[in-house]
């Protein structure tokens, strides 16, 4: 539970301006309701900076599902043309008698990965061209214009997912739909994405782009996030 939003919802936070398609990927900070199967279940904050010639993309939420609070936050960073860098998780789990903190960093160099985790230190040589959870797919958009049909497939590396190996990921433009946000229906550009066969996103886009709803399926939950 710890990495539940995929890179469709860190990376397309995009303005479209004037009914036309950006030229670059913008940077800014987004707050979220988070609801899970339906009920409210706690908040969400994406952000996307630039620093030199790196993005930094924090993914930070904060939820309570029975009862039990879990806070994470995780923050990648990848250099302007999308070679990994870094990711950084922490993940704190409040059960009965007391909290629990879990911290992840993975450290890249080419196809070396080196994870520290608990005070120990794991490295791990992937097979295959991949990118992060930022910015990458968020970029092919921009360069296909957002054309309906269009599907963008590559490769992630996330060690919340998969310790020593790739994740397929795809993403498509679906095209412009009637959609209920909070009782209220609005025409909102749709793009799918698939994580494996881990999880599904659903991200809705208003005419200037900006992530109006999403819905992420995973397992038996449906987790839903709401632009506040």
């Amino acid at each position: 539970m710890n990495h539940i939003i995929p890179a469709l919802l860190i990376a397309l936070l995009i303005s479209l301006g004037c009914g036309g398609v950006p030229d670059s990927i913008p940077t800014g900070r987004w707050n979220y309701a988070l609801l899970i199967n339906g009920a409210r279940g706690g908040n969400a904050v994406i952000s996307n900076r630039r620093e030199g010639e790196t993005y930094i993309i924090t993914s930070e939420l904060t939820m309570n599902i029975a009862g039990m609070q879990n806070v994470s936050r995780q923050v990648v960073t990848e250099t302007t043309e999308f070679t990994p860098v870094k990711i950084e998780t922490s993940n704190r789990i409040k059960f009965p008698t007391g909290w629990k903190d879990i911290e992840t960093t993975a450290l890249f160099r080419g196809r070396n990965v080196e994870i520290r985790s608990g005070g120990r230190k794991t490295t791990v040589t992937l097979q295959g061209d991949f990118v992060l959870d930022g910015n990458y797919f968020a970029a092919k958009l921009i360069e296909g214009r957002f054309r309906e049909g269009l599907e963008i497939k590559g490769a992630i590396y996330d060690p919340s997912i998969e310790l020593d190996a790739l994740v397929p990921v795809t993403t498509r433009v679906v095209g412009r739909e009637l959609v209920d946000v909070a009782g209220t229906k609005r025409r909102l550009l749709h793009v799918s994405q698939s994580i494996d066969v881990i999880k599904s996103a659903d991200s809705y886009l208003d005419e200037k782009g900006v992530m109006v709803k999403a819905v992420i399926q995973m397992m038996n939950l449906t987790v839903e996030l709401i632009l506040e």
